[in-house]
């Protein structure tokens, strides 16, 4: 069974009970799971697969871009706030999800401290990272930002030879074009810096990377 950090706060019976009481749904890569604007408020913990969260600019490109797995759950904000939807939700690759009614997460949510508190630093947490990731953006240059996903990324998966988003993704979630990630790439490739494979980026020099998002050193 999938576990989910938020429900450690139940016995274990409890959190198999709570999993088991929710409808299941099944959606197929890039279907919509819920749009920017809807007025649901349901919250949706994730048993298979990924999905993501995406807002389009007004030419109709990604303008925000965030992935979530197995173990995640999503939609808390309109389920906190009563409002809508702030971004659309999509599938990515078959994704099986347990879906709980808005009001009952946030009975569930208020009734057990342990649960309040955890609630609380995770949106105070996302807060910060938008707050530096606006910030980060207005700041840094194209190869800063690049650099600095790829040392994060590499800390957060714990290798030197990661996955990493399209270009198009990328851009969406650093501000930046597709064609800028594309050539930022290419020069650090070039500099032996790192080796770019089909899906994954191998990191050579991480020393070199940091330097350049801190701009001690120029690409």
């Amino acid at each position: 069974m999938t576990k989910f950090e938020l429900l450690s706060f139940l016995p274990p019976e409890e959190q198999a009970a709570k999993l088991d009481g929710l409808d299941k749904l099944t959606f197929d890569d890039n279907e919509v799971i819920f749009t920017h604007g809807d007025n649901s408020t349901d919250v949706y913990f994730i048993l298979e697969g990924a999905t993501k969260s995406v807002n389009y600019g007004p030419d109709g490109g990604i303008a925000y871009f965030r992935l979530r797995k197995a173990g995640d759950f999503f939609g808390y904000y309109a389920a906190i706030s009563g409002g809508h939807r702030t971004a659309t939700m999509m599938a990515v690759g078959k994704t099986h999800l347990a879906k709980m009614n808005g009001a009952a997460f946030m009975l569930m949510v208020t009734t057990c401290p342990g649960m309040s508190r955890y609630m609380l630093q995770l949106v105070t947490g996302l807060l910060r990272e938008e707050t530096n990731r606006i910030t980060g953006m207005v700041v840094l240059n194209a190869q800063q930002l690049v650099c600095a996903e790829l040392v994060s990324e590499s800390e957060s998966q714990k290798k030197e030879r990661i996955s990493i988003l399209s270009r198009q993704e990328m851009a969406a979630k650093l501000g930046l074009t597709r064609e800028t990630i594309s050539r930022v790439l290419a020069g650090l490739a070039k500099k032996g810096i790192i080796s770019l494979h089909k899906d994954t980026v191998e990191i050579k020099d991480k020393s070199e990377l940091l330097a350049i998002s801190t701009g001690a050193s120029i690409l």
